[in-house]
């Protein structure tokens, strides 16, 4: 009795091994270094998959720009210290990403299946544009909206730890021109503006003079 409940329990132990094994995702590598992500580009990913990204050289970032709603924004540090970040897909649509330090030349993407196996449609696209570039003291912020939403501006370093917030409103529908004025505090150097709007993170580097 006691070989027969054995059995029974090294089967069901078997059986979940098996399913969990099955349900699992499939992992995707992403390099990064040589100021590059590569591969740049996937398209065959889907819901429960496992993006990571491996550091090679450099200092870069992963900075999610721009992603579907409902998904979760990251913005992870790749360095010597922190060689890995692995994100797991729940949500489809295509995912657009960043290294803030090497913007605009280092940027890839990856294009989540729906449930039902069929690529989804890309979600609507949102952009901004800075004028002027370079910036002095005062600078516009140009976008279109097709809904009422909460749309916020931030300023902030290169490293992304120092943020201010430049705007933090709901905006109605049409074209908008936001302007700014800066605050004499500001250094000159190099910095980010991110736009966020929904669920969405969208990053641009800017260039500010005293």
């Amino acid at each position: 009795m006691k070989r027969l409940i054995r059995r029974y329990t090294l089967l069901i132990s078997a059986l979940i091994f098996l399913s969990l094994s099955h349900s699992k995702g499939a992992s995707f590598t992403i390099t990064v270094g040589d100021f590059q992500f590569s591969p740049d580009t996937l398209t065959n990913v889907n819901i429960g998959d496992t993006i990571q990204w491996i550091w090679l050289d450099g200092l870069h970032t992963t900075t999610s720009n721009g992603i579907p709603a409902g998904a979760t924004p990251w913005n992870e540090i790749l360095d010597s210290m922190n060689i890995t970040f692995t994100y797991v897909i729940t949500i489809p649509g295509t995912y657009y990403y960043i290294s803030v330090p090497d913007l605009p030349s280092m940027q890839g993407q990856f294009t989540v299946n729906s449930l039902i196996g069929i690529s989804s449609l890309v979600n609507e696209q949102f952009d901004f544009s800075v004028f002027p570039n370079i910036i002095s003291n005062k600078f516009a912020i140009r976008f279109s909206l097709n809904e009422t939403v909460p749309v916020e501006v931030l300023l902030s370093d290169v490293s992304g730890k120092w943020k201010k917030i430049l705007l933090n409103k709901t905006i109605a529908p049409g074209y908008h021109d936001e302007f700014f004025c800066l605050s004499e505090d500001i250094s000159s150097g190099i910095y980010l503006i991110t736009v966020r709007y929904k669920n969405m993170l969208l990053t641009k580097r800017i260039m500010i003079i005293e």
